[in-house]
């Protein structure tokens, strides 16, 4: 994958035959055929009946997947911080929509549910990286109660990957202060049926978030 995603690889170059690119890696045929079926559902490479595997355009097919190796290989560059700033924007935009639904008022939200689960995530400021994966957990059954279920599956393939960027890039920065208190007038307004002004308190959060985030990985080395 990384040497396909360096462009090691012209796009549409074949990939050797089997047996040799097995011989080459130095794993079983067995282990390449599985590791290529990954590839494929990632979109990066095209098998085709008769005229074997090919190398696809990544930057155009393929998928959320490869999110924490594509930023990984970043780490170090200029380019770090700006793709991780427009990754970070990506995955604002299903969360600010299922707080618009969860302030629709055909919608039985439970309020009190959700404010406890947040008190729980707090619970764990102390450890950044626990911090961060109680807290999707949380926004996702926000998004879940809201219904807005497209939301929910984008952030599915967002969080299982950003976990495991934070792990391998060491991305956790320390919880935002105001974490509590954001999250609390947000479903406030939700709770009052003020779609606009938990939306607009929402966007100020995560702006606020994302830059401390940033600002603070522009002084911190990287595990990567």
């Amino acid at each position: 994958m990384e040497q396909i995603l360096q462009d090691k690889w012209e796009v549409e170059a074949p990939l050797p035959p089997e047996r040799e690119l097995a011989e080459q890696l130095g794993v079983s045929r067995s282990t390449l055929r599985e590791a290529l079926r990954q590839l494929e559902r990632m979109g990066l490479v095209a098998s085709r009946q008769g005229s074997g595997t090919r190398v696809r355009d990544w930057r155009i097919c393929a998928t959320i997947d490869i999110f924490p190796t594509w930023l990984r290989l970043q780490a170090g560059s200029p380019e770090f911080l700006p793709a991780l700033e427009s990754s970070l924007r990506v995955r604002v935009a299903p969360i600010l929509e299922a707080v618009r639904w969860l302030a629709r008022p055909d919608r039985q939200i439970n309020f009190a549910e959700l404010q406890y689960g947040i008190d729980r995530v707090w619970d764990h400021r102390d450890d950044p990286v626990a911090f961060i994966e109680h807290d999707f957990d949380w926004i996702q059954r926000m998004t879940l109660e809201s219904g807005y279920l497209p939301a929910l599956w984008v952030m599915n393939a967002f969080v299982r990957n950003y976990i495991r960027l934070v792990r391998d890039v060491g991305i956790a920065a320390p919880p935002p202060r105001d974490y509590q208190d954001a999250w609390r007038t947000i479903l406030r307004h939700c709770r009052n049926g003020e779609p606009d002004e938990a939306v607009n308190i929402a966007c100020s959060y995560f702006e606020r978030h994302d830059q401390g985030l940033l600002a603070f990985l522009a002084r911190t080395p990287l595990v990567g």
